[in-house]
């Protein structure tokens, strides 16, 4: 999983910080992020954070939400929206990471 902290100020995003780690769970992610020393606000999951897992029937949000963090899923872009973008040169990408400000200092 990778996890990307990002700010928005008034003219921009910035991205702060960023996590990634593999075979983790959803608890150790927290326990990471709580060490962090940043005020938190929605935590963004992908539209698979709304699917229930097999085993236990939770979603992620369910997880992140039970242990008094505010998740909010987003839609799946559609194909249409992925082709947009494609034939567009990627300009929302574009637009977004020329307004970004990543943390070089780590």
């Amino acid at each position: 999983m990778a996890i990307a902290f990002v700010q928005r100020t008034a003219m921009d995003f910035r991205v702060i910080d960023f996590m990634q780690d593999n075979q983790k769970t959803l608890e150790w992610y927290v326990e990471q992020m709580e060490k962090l020393p940043y005020r938190w606000g929605t935590d963004f999951l992908p539209h698979d954070g709304a699917h229930g897992d097999f085993k236990t029937g939770q979603t992620a949000q369910q997880i992140l939400e039970d242990m008094g963090r505010q998740a909010e899923v987003l839609e799946r872009a559609g194909l249409e929206s992925v082709m947009a973008a494609k034939a567009d040169g990627h300009a929302a990408d574009a637009a977004l990471m020329s307004d970004s400000w990543p943390n070089t200092s780590r």
